[in-house]
């Protein structure tokens, strides 16, 4: 399970992600969408341990998240 509970992350004071939360169980899917710059990736970040949350917590419980940049190869932490 992957959960995030009230996650806010700032950039020099500039909220990117404000108040998101998202709950995923195993075998589910789910889509982030929106415009450019609302912070998609941020998430994806958060949630691959690259970033660390200002506020909020994060909680991953499987064994391995893997996650892709578009220009390099796919990477397991």
């Amino acid at each position: 399970m992957i959960c995030l509970e009230n996650v806010r992350f700032e950039i020099l004071r500039d909220p990117i992600v404000r108040d998101f939360s998202l709950n995923l169980q195993q075998g589910e899917v789910k889509a982030l969408f929106g415009p450019s710059g609302c912070g998609k990736t941020t998430v994806l970040r958060l949630i691959a341990g690259l970033e660390t949350p200002k506020s909020g917590t994060i909680r991953n419980t499987f064994h391995k998240t893997g996650f892709c940049f578009r220009k390099t190869a796919c990477r397991k932490t």
